[in-house]
């Protein structure tokens, strides 16, 4: 157990800002399958999965280091396998991944 790395694996949906998270929230509610999002609010989401502005999350990935996470695996949806919003992994790769490494 002592050479086992602790990894966590999210549904993910970032912002650059509060209005920018919104629109994406939005965008992922008309495309998810059935409208399985209807009813829920982005709040909800927020414990669960990694759904902020990058500050935010910047924030949550610190949280989990503190506890010894080595790997985070996101998915840039709320659904596995599936990128409906190609900017959002940009948006991830862009400015969260070197803003949580700095951190």
């Amino acid at each position: 157990p002592s050479t086992l790395r602790l990894s966590v694996g999210l549904y993910t949906i970032l912002g650059e800002d509060e209005r920018d998270l919104a629109r994406r929230w939005d965008v992922m509610r008309t495309w998810m399958p059935g409208r399985a999002l209807d009813g829920d609010d982005i709040d909800a989401w927020r414990v669960d999965a990694l759904v902020g502005t990058i500050d935010q999350a910047t924030e949550r990935v610190r949280e989990f280091a503190d506890l010894g996470v080595e790997e985070l695996i996101v998915a840039p949806a709320l659904i596995p396998f599936a990128i409906p919003d190609r900017s959002l992994v940009e948006l991830i790769a862009d400015r969260l991944i070197p803003t949580a490494r700095a951190a």
